[in-house]
């Protein structure tokens, strides 16, 4: 027969119940940090149109203008190939991926290097960089495509190509919905008077 002391089993089973709280409170944390993370894409208030707008439409996205920023880039992955990404896919050094803070996930960018008139289309995957000064990382195989693989860091133009429909980004800057409901009510109000 087995012989525990007296008292024993209840604070076992409080150390275990205190451990599954921990784990619970940890997990809410991490959970909650991954959800501002994905919401960090802070809207374009940044971008200019390019001189010549143009509607893109297609079935899955609206831009109601062509925007582009000007900003340093970096490249991104030793270590990181097979990790998930923000959208979370798998980080692939040898693909034309891209990760920004002030660009929705599964946008499409041309980025161009100002010093050799190099460009690339790319594809934002995931988040980041996260150094200030920086806008946009791009992989291994578009720093190679780019030449700033050996430097590390350019200067480059971000031209947006594409927006999932639904973003914050492809809405066109005119006047809000509820602003045009709200004085359409107010004259119908001043009418009904």
């Amino acid at each position: 027969m087995k012989r525990t002391r007296i008292g024993t089993e209840p604070r076992r089973e409080a150390n275990r119940l205190y451990r599954w709280l921990v784990a619970i409170i940890a997990a809410g944390c991490v959970c909650t940090a991954c959800a501002q993370v994905a919401e960090a894409s802070h809207p374009i208030t940044h971008l200019a149109p390019i001189q010549n707008p143009r509607a893109l439409h297609t079935s899955h996205s609206i831009v109601s203008r062509r925007r582009t920023m000007i900003g340093t880039a970096s490249w991104y992955g030793p270590g990181l190939e097979g990790h998930r990404t923000c959208s979370g896919e798998r980080f692939h050094e040898r693909s034309l991926t891209a990760a920004s803070t002030s660009l929705p996930l599964g946008s499409r960018v041309k980025v161009t290097n100002l010093d050799n008139g190099r460009s690339v289309r790319l594809r934002v995957n995931d988040c980041g960089p996260f150094v200030r000064g920086r806008k946009i990382d791009v992989s291994r195989h578009a720093a190679e495509r780019l030449a700033i693989r050996r430097r590390g860091v350019a200067s480059v133009r971000i031209q947006v190509i594409y927006v999932p429909r639904g973003t914050h980004a492809d809405r066109p800057r005119t006047t809000s919905h509820r602003k045009k409901h709200r004085s359409r009510r107010a004259t119908s109000d001043r009418a009904s008077i």
